[in-house]
């Protein structure tokens, strides 16, 4: 298994170190193993993280990364009574 660093693992995403750790903070980031007190990435879930989060065009509905839930109609009105 090839571990990866938090600053190798946000260069292989494209993002910041610090997006990174607030994803991993947040439970919104790819899955990560604690040796001792250092985050370690592995690769093959980085690369299943990106997969997961793929997208055809930008009007696909948004899935949330933790849950694999749709979103449906965000215009859906909230305790109307009928």
């Amino acid at each position: 298994m090839i571990l990866l660093t938090t600053t190798q693992a946000a260069d292989f995403l494209g993002i910041s170190k610090r997006t990174l750790d607030g994803m991993r903070l947040s439970g919104r980031g790819p899955a990560y193993v604690k040796v001792g007190s250092l985050v370690r990435y592995p690769a093959t879930e980085l690369e299943e993280w990106l997969l997961s989060n793929l997208r055809k065009s930008t009007s696909d509905q948004y899935r949330q990364a933790t849950t694999g839930r749709k979103i449906e109609n965000s215009d859906n009105t909230r305790g109307s009574s009928q």
